[in-house]
């Protein structure tokens, strides 16, 4: 803030929190491919596309996969998402959009820390944001919706969808935690 001080929301990692990223992401589509498998929700191509990310052949496979998984792989699953998405699959899109509901409440929970009326310059960091990504246009579109003070936006380091190369973003706030930047 103006003041100085550092307030944070999420980013509690992906054991209680993630929300939104990566992670966040691959359980949910993972979760709504088994759905759709139980007939529980809509049929998708979401099981075929990470069937063939992973190499498998069944969906009996891919629950022996999750068993063994990494949070890694997991998130790792997240760029499929977003490219189903991008080609007009309805659950990815859903997923996405969920997604950056999460985020647009995390920006919203920190607004309270902005009095006034003035813009709030937000950026993003990590891969899922990068311009052009779904994820990335579904967050304008709901920061609009229900932060409408919320701008996102370049700055140094950065293009023109306001995502943070995550070393730069790091470093710049190690420089200002220790009071020299």
């Amino acid at each position: 803030t103006l003041d100085g001080k550092l307030h944070r929301a999420g980013g509690h990692g992906w054991q209680i929190g993630d929300e939104g990223g990566g992670y966040w992401l691959g359980r949910r589509t993972l979760a709504a491919a088994a759905r759709a498998q139980d007939g529980l929700e809509e049929s998708s191509t979401l099981l075929e596309r990470l069937l063939v990310a992973l190499g498998l052949e069944t969906f009996d496979d891919l629950i022996r996969w999750t068993a063994t998984a990494t949070p890694s792989q997991v998130a790792a699953l997240a760029p499929h998402v977003l490219n189903a998405a991008k080609e007009g699959e309805v659950v990815a899109q859903r997923a996405v959009d969920e997604a950056a509901n999460e985020l647009a409440q995390l920006v919203k929970v920190l607004t309270r820390h902005f009095p006034g009326n003035e813009p709030i310059r937000v950026a993003t960091v990590g891969g899922l944001l990068r311009l052009g990504s779904p994820l990335l246009n579904a967050l304008r579109t709901r920061l609009g919706a229900d932060v409408p003070r919320a701008r996102l936006g370049g700055s140094e380091g950065s293009d023109a969808g306001g995502s943070v190369d995550a070393p730069v973003g790091a470093l710049r706030l190690a420089l200002q935690l220790l009071g020299e930047a």
